[in-house]
């Protein structure tokens, strides 16, 4: 018995120090030796060296909400968050048609950082994405607080980003303001999610925004006739790093692209 014993811990050991993880299935008999000894049949799982790629992060569109209010203060309460889940990141796009800057953004508990923001030239507004992890409830209050003597009008929507890898979110960010046509690449990160919105001033007529080479859906768009002014926001899922690019036709309008990726 203590041969056999040790011989079974060498095999067992012989495969561990290869770096593999194995199990034994008792219902395949092994007396292949022919010593009576029946063992369960060794069965390679594994290596354990292979360590598995982080799962993607998650991303849906909740919620949006808009006002007309000339205030400094925007209130929009009782917003969809989604499930609740400790590791989940709440993304808010901002579009204000004044020239203000904002100066908080809260949700619901949380007081949320600035992804990236665009402030526009003239009479323009402002761009911007804001995150904050908001682990409970399904309905939140956003409000936004804006600077240099309030704004007319506030756009807001929301995002609903589950990520596993880390517990703190790893943000990439970009900001572009054009008038006309342009493009610019931003970066992306591995296993995340993209948010983006763009907004033309001047013109509430929708302008053309492509996404690589593609025109990317919405999640939602709007317009302040009464202001000149039209927002849409959406989100991408990239399956690796590397570059997107951006590209928009604003003609003699002025207007930005933002985008910031989550992982």
């Amino acid at each position: 018995m203590e041969g056999r014993a040790s011989r079974g811990c060498a095999v067992m050991c012989a495969v561990l120090l290869a770096g593999c993880r194995i199990y034994f299935d008792p219902l395949v008999p092994d007396d292949a030796g022919g010593d009576g000894v029946v063992t369960g049949d060794t069965v390679l799982i594994d290596a354990m060296t292979d360590a598995p790629p982080p799962p993607p992060t998650q991303v849906s569109f909740v919620d949006s909400a808009a006002s007309t209010n000339n205030t400094i203060v925007y209130a929009f309460n009782d917003m969809a968050i989604g499930a609740a889940a400790a590791n989940r990141l709440i993304v808010v796009t901002v579009a204000s048609n004044s020239p203000i800057d904002i100066v908080s953004v809260v949700v619901g508990p949380a007081t949320a950082t600035r992804a990236v923001k665009y402030p526009m030239a003239g009479p323009s507004g402002v761009s911007a994405i804001y995150y904050a992890l908001v682990p409970i409830g399904v309905t939140a209050n956003v409000v936004v607080t804006v600077s240099g003597g309030g704004a007319s009008r506030c756009a807001v929507g929301l995002y609903r980003v589950m990520f596993e890898s880390q517990s703190t979110p790893t943000a990439v960010t970009a900001a572009t303001g054009w008038t006309g046509a342009s493009s610019t690449d931003v970066a992306r990160v591995g296993n995340g999610v993209g948010i983006w919105m763009g907004q033309r001033d001047n013109n509430n007529a929708a302008f053309a925004l492509t996404l690589d080479g593609a025109t990317p859906p919405a999640d939602a768009s709007g317009t302040f006739s009464s202001a000149n002014f039209y927002w849409q926001y959406g989100s991408t899922t990239p399956a690796t790093g590397g570059t997107s690019t951006y590209a928009a036709n604003f003609g003699a309008n002025s207007g930005a692209v933002i985008a910031a990726y989550f992982r």
